[in-house]
């Protein structure tokens, strides 16, 4: 499948302080590193690109994270989810001694877990909030400090990018194995910000926070055959044989979710129908500032394509992914994949040739992997990150960069929209370039 790395949050409110200049620069020569504080995992970068971390393994067993060749002080068991906040902090999920924790910068948040997982971070890096399991039940961690009740089981986490709605799917009671007739009467809800909903359904998925208040919605279902659309705690009067994942308008609280009506798929928005039930699947909806909405569709069966305010692109593909629609609506960019064929390799595994398309016109090239189109500021540029036989380049325009590397990560426009931000890793190299349009030919 393409890739799923999204850029993170708040680089638009942040990249205007970064460094432009173009030009190339190594952040790190691996060549000159000693040897036991090579990496033992993948290399993260920054927002900005100005620093790199990685993980690396010492002569005892245990593990360290590195930034910019330079290893914390505290080993650890085992670490995972290394990762930048938009504050270049760098964030790491650690284990000692069979417990673990959050680490900022080496700090460790005061408590220690069973597990921990899936931490989210809000756009300033400001919030940072993580699942968590203690003494046999489920929570949420916030900046260290943990939300007074706990549940049976939780998931679905999600936090909004201000960090000032966090909610998750919880299961109100504990369950036996085999005990059916209290699954269906309905044990799972959604807490927010540590308060439950009062109503309790047969499954809760998806929840999703309204940026500009405090609501949260989520997909339901009421019963083995009805599902629908909770809003704070309020199910839609209307019951449908399916429902996926909603999303809030950027601009009202408005709710838009994909529903099924029978054997085919309409788009609803608080139960009214806006596009109606033409379609074999309709999911990844995203709204633009404007009210525009685009969607993920197969108007026929095996046969998908993105729709704009209900209209299908007349390019059709049997899988496409990483849906990315302008903040100010008008264009739109996905991955179409041609579908398996044989590899030319000994293992005859099944391979994939991905193509990027924007607004309804595909690009020229076939790769192994697409990741996610990014949208310049102005909207007039996309970039995407291309994987073909083990090398990487970035495509702007559909004009590829002057050169492939071994890895490469998601590319960011400058605010005025004129240069690209290129981090990769090359040979024993990590660099940060900062390429101007006119290299690509614009």
């Amino acid at each position: 499948m393409s890739g799923n790395e999204l850029q993170p949050a708040g680089i638009g409110l942040m990249s205007a302080d970064w460094d432009w200049q173009p030009g190339a620069r190594t952040i790190v020569d691996l060549s000159t590193v000693e040897a036991d504080l090579l990496p033992a995992s993948e290399v993260c970068f920054s927002s900005d690109g100005q620093l790199t971390a990685w993980i690396c393994m010492t002569e005892d067993g245990e593990f360290q994270p590195v930034v910019n060749g330079q290893a914390w002080e505290q080993t650890y068991d085992n670490i995972w989810n290394l990762r930048f906040t938009p504050d270049n902090r760098l964030l790491a999920l650690v284990s000692s001694m069979g417990t673990w924790t959050l680490a900022l910068d080496g700090d460790p948040w005061p408590e220690e877990y069973e597990y921990i997982w899936n931490p989210m971070i809000s756009r300033t890096g400001e919030v940072i909030s993580a699942a968590v399991k203690k003494d046999g039940v489920y929570g949420i961690a916030v900046n260290g400090a943990e939300w007074p009740v706990t549940y049976p089981n939780a998931n679905g986490f999600t936090q909004s990018s201000d960090g000032g709605l966090i909610a998750a799917v919880v299961q109100t009671e504990s369950l036996d194995e085999g005990d059916i007739n209290t699954f269906w009467r309905g044990i799972y809800t959604v807490s927010v910000n540590g308060q439950t909903w009062p109503e309790t359904y047969v499954n809760v998925w998806s929840p999703c926070c309204w940026e500009n208040g405090s609501s949260v919605a989520a997909t339901v279902r009421l019963s083995p055959t009805e599902y629908s659309i909770a809003v704070d705690g309020q199910c839609w009067p209307e019951r449908y044989t399916g429902a996926w994942e909603p999303v809030f308008h950027p601009l009202e609280k408005s709710v838009i979710a994909p529903v099924r009506l029978g054997a085919k798929w309409a788009l609803a928005q608080d139960g009214r129908i806006l596009w109606p039930a033409d379609f074999h699947q309709l999911w990844h909806q995203q709204v633009a500032r404007d009210g525009t909405i685009a969607a993920i569709v197969a108007p026929r069966f095996g046969q998908f394509t993105v729709a704009m305010e209900g209209r299908p692109w007349t390019n059709s593909y049997p899988v496409v992914t990483d849906l990315v629609l302008h903040q100010d609506g008008g264009r739109a960019a996905a991955a179409g994949q041609a579908g398996l064929t044989l590899s030319n390799d000994s293992s005859q595994l099944s391979a994939q040739q991905w193509q990027v398309i924007v607004d309804d016109a595909p690009w020229s090239g076939w790769y192994d992997r697409v990741f996610p189109p990014v949208f310049s500021q102005d909207g007039l540029h996309v970039a995407v990150r291309v994987e073909h036989s083990g090398k990487w380049t970035v495509l702007v325009d559909d004009r590829p960069y002057s050169r492939w590397f071994d890895r490469l990560w998601d590319p960011i426009f400058s605010p005025d929209s004129r240069k690209l931000l290129i981090k990769a890793l090359d040979g024993g190299s990590v660099l940060r370039i900062v390429a101007d349009l006119s290299e690509f030919g614009l």
